[in-house]
């Protein structure tokens, strides 16, 4: 077996595989069909693809660490409350019983007259559920 890499440029280059074979018996040289270098080559392939795996699978396992620790750190030092002003805590009692007060009357549905139908749907053919 014989490789050859030669170098096209400097992201590529290029792989040459030659096999002889040598008979023992009477020396004579017999080149190959190819078989032999199809198979070397997709052997070369193969490593090639796991290294190229190995490499993206640490950059994502460095990336996920250093956001790991990012987060890490910024959880050791929390920020200060007293800079950060929350609108419901700068609320006043009076405000936020203000503004209960306002909710339940937008909830509350007053009835026109006395002895109207509660329905079971909106409608007029709709069964009668309670007179209110």
């Amino acid at each position: 077996m014989r490789y050859e890499v030669l170098p096209i440029s400097d992201n590529r280059t290029n792989i040459r595989i030659d096999a002889v074979y040598i008979e023992d018996d009477r020396r004579r040289v017999h080149r190959s069909e190819g078989v032999v270098e199809s198979a070397e080559y997709a052997e070369f392939n193969k490593r090639l693809q796991e290294l190229r795996a190995n490499r993206i699978q640490e950059r994502e396992d460095s990336n996920k660490l250093a956001q790991l620790q990012a987060e890490a750190q910024a959880l050791a030092h929390p920020p200060n409350v007293s800079d950060m002003q929350l609108p419901a805590a700068s609320s006043t009692v009076q405000q936020l019983e203000a503004r209960v007060h306002d909710l339940r009357r937008q909830v509350e549905r007053v009835v026109s007259a006395p002895g109207t139908e509660l329905k079971s749907a909106p409608f007029r053919s709709a069964s009668t559920i309670l007179s209110l």
